[in-house]
C-alpha cells in the first residue's frame, strides 16, 4: 500500500516492510506467508514500472503458494488480475488473451461472479484489438452487472478505460471525451487515483480525449502532460511525451509531433512496452509518410498483428489520440487528408 502511492520515501517504506515480511517467513517455514510476500514484492516491482520483473515474481509467487494446494481462491483472483496487467503493459496482449480466457472458464465452472467480471473485463479488452468495438462494449456492460456494488472501484476503472478506448477506436471522439469526463468526478472521489499506476493510466487517457477532440481541449492536454511529467516514472515520461506529439500533430507541427513521438517510443521500450512503442512509432509513420514513414507503419502492423490487433491503423489512434478525426483515418504524410489504413 505504501509503494503504491508513488513517492520515493513510501516507496522504500514499503519494500523494507515487504522485504521483512518474506525474511520472517523464510525463518518461520510459512510458505503461505512467504508465497504471498514474493507476490506482493512483485505488485511493489509493477507500481515502480519494473514490469518484467514484477511479472516473473507474482508468477513465482503464486506457484509458492499453490504448493499448499489450499484456501487459495483470493489470492488466485489476485494474482490473475496483476498478471493480465502486467502482460497489458508489456504488450503480451496474445497471451493476456490467452489466460483471460482460461481465468474466464474457470470462473464460470467455480460460480466466482467477481472473478468472472474481472477476466471478462480482460476478454473484452481482446475483442477490441480484433476490431470489434460495440461487442466489446456489451462484454463490459455485462461484467459490471455481474457482481459489483455502487463503489468505484479499480474493475470500474478498467470498464471506463475500456468504454473510451472502444470509442476513441470509432472514432467518436466527442463521445468519447464526453463519457469520461461525466465519470471523472467519481473517479476522483473514490481515492484510487492514490495509486500511481492508476493515476498515470487516468491522465493519460484524459490527455488522449483532449488531443483526439482538438481546438480548445488541447490546453488541457498540455496540463495533462505537465503533471504526468511530474510523476517521474518512464511509462509515465512516455506518455507526457505522446501527449505533447499529438498537440503538434493536430497545430500541424509535423517535425515537433515526430521528434515527440520518437521519444514516447524510445522511453516505452526502455520499459519494455512493445505495443505502447509500436503505436507510438506507427503514429510517426503515418505523419511522415514517404519510405520511411510506409517502413515505420509496416513494422509497427507486424508487431501489434502478432499481438492479435486487426486494425493498425484504429489501434494506434485509440492508444495515441492522434490521427482520427470523426472516424476518418489519417493518411501517411498528411496532418489533416484522412484515409482508412486497412
Amino acid at each position: 500500500m505504501f509503494v503504491y502511492h508513488g513517492g520515493a520515501s513510501e516507496e522504500a517504506r514499503g519494500t523494507a516492510l515487504i522485504d521483512e515480511a518474506a525474511l520472517y517467513a523464510r525463518r518461520t517455514g510459512d510458505a503461505h506467508a512467504l508465497g504471498f510476500a514474493w507476490f506482493c514484492s512483485g505488485v511493489a516491482r509493477m507500481c515502480t514500472g519494473r514490469f518484467r520483473e514484477a511479472l516473473a515474481r507474482v508468477d513465482e509467487g503464486l506457484g509458492l503458494l499453490e504448493a499448499r494446494n489450499e484456501g487459495l481462491g483470493w489470492e488466485r483472483t489476485a494474482h490473475r488480475a496483476i498478471s493480465l496487467q502486467l502482460l497489458f503493459e508489456l504488450g503480451a496482449l496474445a497471451e493476456r488473451g490467452r489466460r483471460a480466457e482460461r481465468w474466464l472458464a474457470d470462473a464460470k465452472a467455480r460460480d466466482d461472479r467477481a472473478g468472472e467480471a474481472q477476466a471478462e473485463l480482460a476478454v473484452a479488452f481482446s475483442i477490441l484489438a480484433g476490431g470489434e468495438p460495440a461487442r466489446a462494449r456489451s462484454l463490459v456492460s455485462d461484467a459490471i452487472a455481474l457482481s459489483w456494488h455502487d463503489a468505484f472501484g479499480v474493475p470500474h476503472q478498467i470498464a471506463l478505460w475500456l468504454d473510451v478506448s472502444s470509442l476513441l477506436y470509432e472514432g467518436e471522439v466527442a463521445a468519447a471525451r464526453a463519457r469520461l469526463l461525466v465519470a471523472w468526478p467519481r473517479v476522483a472521489s473514490s481515492q484510487i487515483l492514490r495509486i500511481q499506476l492508476v493515476r498515470i493510466e487516468a491522465l493519460q487517457l484524459r490527455g488522449l480525449t483532449a488531443v483526439a477532440v482538438g481546438g480548445a481541449a488541447l490546453r488541457l492536454a498540455a496540463a495533462d502532460a505537465a503533471t504526468l511529467e511530474r510523476e517521474r516514472r518512464p511509462h509515465a515520461l512516455a506518455a507526457a511525451a505522446l501527449l505533447r506529439a499529438g498537440i503538434a500533430s493536430a497545430r500541424g507541427q509535423i517535425a515537433g509531433a515526430s521528434a515527440a513521438l520518437e521519444e514516447a517510443a524510445r522511453t516505452y521500450a526502455s520499459t519494455e512496452m512493445k505495443v505502447h512503442a509500436a503505436v507510438s512509432r506507427r503514429a510517426k509513420g503515418s505523419l511522415l509518410g514517404g519510405q520511411e514513414g510506409r517502413a515505420l507503419v509496416a513494422e509497427a502492423d507486424e508487431i501489434l498483428g502478432a499481438e492479435g490487433v486487426r486494425d493498425g491503423a484504429r489501434f494506434a489512434a485509440m492508444m495515441t489520440g492522434i490521427g482520427v478525426r470523426g472516424g476518418a483515418f489519417l493518411r501517411p504524410g498528411t496532418a489533416h487528408a484522412p484515409e482508412n489504413e486497412k
